[in-house]
């Protein structure tokens, strides 16, 4: 197999559940959240076939304060960080989580006020795929998207995350 490129990664256990954030020569490519580590980084492996995996050993490396920057925001101890980013997706999806990095904290739409804001208002189930398939949790904040009637709808890393990050962004602004 030809290896495409080479992905550094950390995992940190947080209240949430373990998370595991790696990036390429770009930026953050993945960052998720799983019950288990051996989990995150099996999904990691899955994303991404053609690369080579390593750990970032080294507790100097950027990654590794971009974890920690990421745990202190879900403690609610600092701000959302906004590295730089590696979004992989088709063009429709980048346009979607490109459209969701402009909300800003404690704004919330639904899936369909979302499909209009990037001129595809029938594309709403293609929005919500897109949001589902979103592999870089927080930083591109799919869980600002509501249903219609403004429940919760569902979340890829579970309502009750969901809902504990809607109120995060409210207590920070």
């Amino acid at each position: 197999m030809l290896i495409a490129e080479t992905l550094c990664y950390v995992t940190q256990k947080t209240r949430q559940g373990w998370l595991l954030v790696a990036q390429s020569d770009v930026g953050i490519c993945f960052a998720e959240f799983a019950s288990s580590k051996a989990a995150l980084e099996k999904k990691l492996c899955e994303s991404f076939p053609r690369a080579s995996i390593q750990v970032a050993a080294s507790v100097r490396h950027p990654l590794n304060h971009a974890c920690k920057d990421l745990v202190r925001y879900l403690d609610g101890d600092g701000p959302c960080p906004t590295p730089p980013l590696d979004l992989r997706g088709t063009p429709f999806q980048r346009q979607v989580w490109r459209q969701l990095q402009k909300t800003t904290p404690c704004e919330t739409l639904s899936y369909g006020a979302l499909a209009k804001r990037i001129g595809a208002p029938k594309a709403i189930r293609a929005v919500a795929s897109a949001c589902a398939a979103n592999r870089v949790a927080l930083l591109v904040p799919c869980h600002r998207v509501l249903r219609a009637d403004g429940g919760l709808g569902g979340y890829r890393w579970g309502v009750q995350l969901k809902q504990y990050l809607l109120d995060l962004e409210k207590r920070h602004h």
